[in-house]
């Protein structure tokens, strides 16, 4: 087995190792802001890792024209699994999609984002926006 090619969940490229070092940087990092904005900035989080998702299948949607052409015998089977794994990106985006419906629907939670989303007259009254 060469040293680009394994499964065993090592990443053996530099292209890769950037990625994830972003994604870590900024995704695993990420908190609750405690500023005040906390409900309505989660709420975005959460309902943006369908488009994350979507974007990354994007990526290497784009990627299969350029591995996946040519004369190589090897091209349309590259073709073939990219294609395959952005499909199943874009399946994870529909399951992150329900995740964000259960997290925006669940009661504990309603009250706070209409709130956060000022859909609850004189919130401020009650001290719960600041």
């Amino acid at each position: 087995m060469s040293a680009g090619v394994g499964d065993d969940g090592e990443i053996k490229h530099a292209a890769w190792e950037a990625a994830a070092e972003a994604l870590h940087d900024n995704i695993a990092t990420w908190s609750i802001p405690d500023d005040g904005t906390g409900v309505a900035d989660t709420d975005t989080f959460i309902a943006s890792i369908s488009g994350f998702l979507n974007a990354f299948a994007g990526v290497l949607d784009d990627l299969v024209p350029t591995l996946g052409g040519g004369e190589s015998p090897v091209a349309a089977v590259v073709a073939d699994q990219l294609q395959e794994f952005s499909g199943g990106l874009r399946a994870m985006a529909g399951d992150a999609g329900e995740v964000y419906e259960a997290w925006a629907t669940n009661e504990d939670n309603d009250h706070d984002l209409r709130r956060a989303n000022g859909d609850v007259s004189h919130a401020e009254l009650f001290n719960v926006t600041n």
